[in-house]
């Protein structure tokens, strides 16, 4: 892809590799991640930028495949938490309580382009994302959907 075209992505939103989840306005925000199997049980462990967990979201038994989490931008107890970046983690279990592996992804809108050293980086938030971490690429308005 050439610097022209890596422009045409701006305002568009991406799916990348990652575990970043940015809360705006107390918007509620989907983790996404593609378990390796099927598990038995599956958690969502949200952690503030200092590493302290946030919140746990169990989600019981779900399917090998990509998967889509909403949190709902509060803490263990129902509180709202303060706008800004978050990271997420995957901890799922088979039947025979063996670890599943989890891929996780970032998304975002496309805010702008940096080209550094020959790599072309999409600026989202405060995230410089790499070309080749990107996975999906959607319109903007079918993002949340």
């Amino acid at each position: 892809i050439n610097n022209a075209q890596a422009v045409s992505f701006i305002g568009k939103e991406i799916i990348s590799l990652g575990n970043d989840v940015r809360i705006i306005d107390g918007q509620p925000q989907n983790c996404r991640f593609e378990l390796g199997g099927d598990a038995s049980g599956v958690s969502v462990n949200i952690y503030n930028s200092a590493g302290h967990l946030v919140k746990t979201i169990e989600q019981g038994a779900m399917e090998a495949g990509r998967q889509t989490v909403i949190w709902d931008g509060t803490d263990q107890n129902g509180n709202a938490v303060p706008d800004g970046d978050y990271t997420f983690e995957i901890m799922a279990v088979d039947a025979s309580d063996q670890k599943v592996d989890a891929l996780t992804f970032s998304s975002g809108l496309v805010e702008g382009v940096s080209f550094i050293e020959g790599v072309t980086y999409f600026l989202v938030g405060n995230q410089k994302v790499p070309i080749s971490d990107i996975v999906e690429v959607l319109q903007a308005d079918s993002f949340n959907a």
